[in-house]
């Protein structure tokens, strides 16, 4: 739910996710927000380790960024594109941490992914 609804991480702590817990899955054990980030990141890794569908002629890379009630900053980059049956995907590039929200702090952690992903034909 988290990764499909692009919702941030904190969204497990709060009143109405809880509470729709408790309703739709009773005995539903609520993981810790720490344990979500690491279970997310290590399905990120896999994901990224694997070649996902066939590669795209055209991409169209989006990045986003954010910061969490702890201060911390995100970015994440996606690369949303339809395939030659006309699906719609979207894969996840990278998810990092970042130093700050400048311009070019996003610019070089940007090339040094897609530096990264073409030196691995990926």
């Amino acid at each position: 739910m988290i990764v499909i609804d692009e919702l941030p991480f904190n969204a497990i702590e709060r009143p109405g996710f809880k509470r729709f817990c408790r309703v739709a899955i009773p005995k539903f054990v609520i993981l810790c927000k720490k344990t979500i980030v690491k279970t997310f990141l290590r399905m990120y890794d896999a994901k990224k380790a694997e070649k996902g569908a066939k590669e795209p002629l055209c991409v169209c890379l989006i990045s986003d960024t954010w910061t969490s009630i702890q201060n911390i900053n995100y970015m994440v980059i996606t690369d949303p594109f339809i395939d030659n049956g006309w699906r719609m995907h979207k894969r996840v590039l990278n998810f990092c941490l970042i130093p700050n929200h400048q311009g070019q702090t996003i610019g070089k952690i940007l090339e040094c992914c897609l530096l990264q992903w073409e030196s691995r034909g990926s």
